[in-house]
């Protein structure tokens, strides 16, 4: 993966820390865990995020998310339930 001068890699730890995000129309989707979880299950369930906001508020915007928040965090609640997908 080539990244940009300046940017850091969607996947590293710190402190204990596993930190992963995506970057979507100038936003970050970020995901934590303190578990050694498969790097590519993380970055899909991110990408799935994503395509479900959009799918449901019909573009993937910083205004769309304050608009529709509840409606996405109901959402993020039956996609992951208790953390897993």
């Amino acid at each position: 993966m080539k990244l940009a001068q300046g940017d850091q890699s969607p996947l590293f730890n710190i402190d204990g820390v596993n930190f992963s995000y995506l970057k979507r129309a100038g936003l970050y989707i970020v995901a934590t865990s303190r578990f050694d979880n498969g790097p590519s299950l993380i970055l899909e369930i991110l990408n799935k995020v994503c395509t479900i906001i959009k799918d449901f508020c019909g573009v993937l915007s910083e205004e769309a998310i304050r608009k529709n928040f509840i409606l996405i965090y109901e959402l993020l609640d039956e996609t992951l339930d208790f953390g897993y997908p």
